[in-house]
């Protein structure tokens, strides 16, 4: 038994290795993204399609730009600014880098369709 749990450990060390291998490398191809390049989901959009082949890496692309670029924006809860548009979330989040959940949302939404995909 306690062989079967040392062997079970073993290749899901090596599962969850490869995947982590695979993601480090979308990480760090899009943290070379440029200003320019991060202006508007089209230009981030066509960066993601350029440096990815598939879904899977371009919406972990997608995704992991939106993380890593936005902070969250505690003094929005406090904000009379109830209602906008789907552009208006967007380029205010890309001009602050802040925002909160529906930012966040909006953010990630944008990229995906300017990538072509369902969201």
């Amino acid at each position: 038994m306690k062989y079967q749990f040392y062997l079970l450990f073993f290749f899901q060390s090596i599962i969850f290795a490869q995947v982590k291998n695979s993601y480090s490398l979308v990480e760090k191809q899009m943290r070379l993204i440029s200003v320019e390049q991060s202006k508007s989901t089209k230009e981030i959009a066509n960066y993601i399609k350029l440096s990815f082949k598939g879904e899977e890496l371009q919406i972990k692309a997608a995704y992991f730009h939106v993380i890593s670029t936005i902070s969250y924006d505690v003094n929005y809860n406090f904000s009379t600014e109830l209602f906008s548009s789907d552009e208006d979330f967007v380029s205010k989040t890309i001009e602050t880098k802040k925002g909160v959940c529906i930012h966040y949302a909006k953010y990630f939404k944008s990229i995906v369709d300017q990538l072509g995909f369902q969201c």
